[in-house]
This record gives C-alpha cells, structure tokens and sequence, in this order.
C-alpha cells in the first residue's frame, strides 16, 4: 500500500496542529504579511529591510499564520453495482482505495474516517474521523466483511452528509456513478460545504472487452431485472461511445457543482497518478 500526496487550496479554521494552511496568525513556516512592531510585538520577527521601505520610517516585523491538519473522508457507494466482478472486483478495489486514502491522510499528520451507503447509511462500515494509524486495518476489515446479499441502490447517497462534520473537509467520493443525474445532483448539493474528490470505478469488461458478435446476457444488479442483448460491433462500438459521454457528462455534472474533477481508476488504482491528479487539480 503505497499513499499518495495531496494540496488543499484553502484555509483551515483550525484544529490539530499539521501541514496545512489556515486563517490563524501564529506559527513560523507560513508566511502572511509585514505588520508594525507595535502591532504584533515580537522583535525576533524584525524586517530590517522591509522597515527601511516604510514612511515614515517605522519598524516592521513578518507574520504567519499557523499550519493545522484537517480532517479525509471516504464516502462509499455501496450499491450491488460495486459488487461487479470483471477484471477487477469492484469492491475489492474500492477497499483497496479507500486503505490509500486512510494511510495518506494519516502520514499527512490528517485524520481520517469513512462513510458509507446504499439505501441506507451503512453504520457496518462507517469509520469516525480519527488519527489513529490502526484506522487503516480497521476500515479494510469492515469492507471485507461485507456481504452483497440482495440488489439495493444508493437512495441514501444524499444523507451522507448527517455523518459528516460542519467544518470544511477533504471528501473522497468513491462510486461508478452509476445512480441517475437527479440523485447524483441532490447529493453533490448536500456536500457543497466540503472539498469534494470524485472517484469513478469502472471496468474494462464493461466497456472494452465485450465480444463483437454473439448473445449476452445483461443483469441489472440493482435489481431492475435482466435481458438478452445480441451483440454486434455496432452495438458494441455504440456501448464504448455512451461511457465516453458518460465520462464527459460526469465531469460536466461535477464542474457545475463546483467540485473537483473526477478522477477516473479502470481496473487498478495508481497512488502515483492519483497525486498528480490532485496536484493539478489544486492548481499547484
């Protein structure tokens, strides 16, 4: 399990001390502005020639603000579609990105805790905000014992926020996305408080490994029932086209909401690809 790095382009409020920026004047590392001596009187911080800009001439000293940890969160889809079995076990994968997630936040000197929900909030699953470096065993337990018992959907994803703290915080939102566009917007509504990174699992065996001719047998596992689909290149070549637009409605859907990009993981979750996603996505 390897952690990925990650930037917030805004400021803490406050919290445990840690590596991010905040509002609070204090500290040494983050610099602010040069103020009078007289307004924040600490001669070890005088300017010299910063005061020799001044006029009249006074002296001027450098401020910081403090750096303080803030708190990760994974929210999870745990609709039956998560339990797709291709070239990946989707599940299987989301554990294993939601561990990265846990292991990041905590060398970050961040907290770390989990959400999850399907029709309902999943109280099985959810993990409170905590430092404690066992935090990332102890949520791959959980996942693991999960059992996909019967089709349910993600009614539930808008609720999520009830387990989520006011303060703004940084949200891992890990799905296929495969819920409809109202519920999907509802949902983004709900976490507008939050600096929000949405994690789309798919599958080649959805998209790109399908036969060119033949009879295949869809099964909704949500439980909207099945059917035979005859497969042809055209209707393949027609599937490939619909998740192209899929992934650029997605983005389009998030980008509206003011949300970060998606990240997109087909098959296997890179920690390496992940920081450069969200280093350029931070603007830095």
């Amino acid at each position: 399990m390897e952690a990925f790095h990650y930037h917030i382009a805004w400021r803490s409020h406050g919290g445990r001390v840690g590596g991010h920026p905040t509002k609070i004047t204090g500290g040494h590392a983050d610099f602010n502005a040069h103020v009078p001596l007289m307004q924040n009187f600490n001669p070890k911080r005088i300017d010299l020639r910063a005061s020799l800009k001044t006029v009249p001439k006074q002296l001027m000293v450098r401020t910081f603000h403090e750096r303080y940890a803030i708190q990760a969160y994974a929210v999870v889809d745990m609709s039956t579609s998560m339990n797709f079995v291709g070239q990946q076990h989707k599940w299987q994968l989301s554990t294993e990105i939601v561990q990265a997630i846990a292991w990041s936040a905590i060398c970050n000197g961040d907290t770390f805790g989990c959400v999850a929900a399907d029709d309902s909030l999943r109280m099985d699953v959810y993990e409170p905000s905590t430092h404690r470096a066992a935090v990332v065993d102890d949520i791959a337990s959980k996942m693991r014992s999960v059992q996909f018992t019967q089709p349910v959907g993600i009614k539930a994803l808008p609720r999520v926020n009830e387990l989520l703290p006011t303060r703004r915080s940084l949200v891992f939102l890990i799905s296929d996305f495969y819920m409809g566009e109202a519920l999907l917007t509802q949902s983004l509504q709900n976490l507008t408080a939050h600096d929000v990174v949405p994690i789309v699992i798919w599958d080649s065996a959805e998209i790109n490994e399908l036969p060119d001719w033949g009879w295949m047998r869809v099964n909704d596992m949500e439980g909207n029932g099945t059917r035979s689909v005859f497969l042809r290149p055209a209707l393949k070549k027609a599937i490939q086209h619909a998740y192209h637009a899929r992934q650029q409605r997605l983005t389009q859907l998030f980008t509206s909401a003011g949300i970060r990009s998606p990240f997109f993981v087909l098959n296997q979750f890179h920690s390496e690809a992940m920081t450069q996603h969200m280093l350029e996505d931070s603007g830095c």
